[in-house]
């Protein structure tokens, strides 16, 4: 496996792969880093993107890996949010929105 921000070459790679792979490795070596720590401290990660999964299924991708985390590793609370073009015109919609993801539920800011 390549190293944080390395990214394994292939042909014809469509253009998004390799920000994506880059994300995708950096998190992952992040991720077990983490881990190496004894006990594990908590950490609440928020992967933000603008569009949708649908246009987008590398982020849909993301959001696996994410969830994936998650179910393995009691500590960490990952989560990956999509921010439609429409909420990332409007700061402070994004910015409601980021912080409802952000708090544990049931809790306001």
């Amino acid at each position: 496996m390549p190293g944080p921000g390395r990214v394994p070459s292939s042909p014809a790679r469509p253009p998004w792969t390799r920000s994506f792979s880059q994300g995708l490795y950096t998190l992952l070596h992040f991720t077990r880093t983490w881990l190496r720590h004894r006990p594990v401290p908590r950490l609440q990660l928020l992967w933000v993107w603008p569009g949708d999964e649908v246009s987008h299924p590398h982020h849909a991708a993301m959001s696996g890996f994410c969830k994936t985390v998650n179910r393995e590793h009691r500590a960490l609370r990952y989560r990956a949010v999509s921010l439609l073009d429409e909420t990332v015109r409007v700061p402070g919609t994004a910015a409601e929105l980021l912080l409802a993801e952000a708090l544990p539920a049931g809790r306001s800011g």
